[in-house]
């Protein structure tokens, strides 16, 4: 996959938790749910330029979508623990 400016939303864990769940995060704002915060704003430029996170949209047929998830200690400067793919959709 190929690593897209949609923006890097961040989601603190509670230490000892085995498992969290994301709230729904609407797009193309930064003001997010409790606990999650724009880590990086999107790359869009000119009528596609909001502020925060900027959702999957259709540029073309059969696009796919993936969020990469990564696990780190002490916050975004922290070392990585762990990291996934998870596919969003294909749109």
């Amino acid at each position: 996959s190929q690593p897209g400016g949609h923006g890097t939303i961040g989601f603190a864990v509670p230490a000892g938790a085995t498992a969290v769940t994301l709230p729904a995060v609407p797009g193309e704002r930064d003001d997010l749910p409790a606990g999650a915060e724009v880590v990086a704003r999107n790359w869009a430029k000119g009528s596609y330029a909001v502020p925060g996170y900027l959702p999957p949209c259709s540029g073309g047929k059969n696009h796919r979508y993936f969020a990469r998830v990564i696990a780190q200690s002490g916050g975004a400067e922290g070392d990585d623990l762990a990291e996934t793919e998870v596919e969003l959709g294909r749109y």
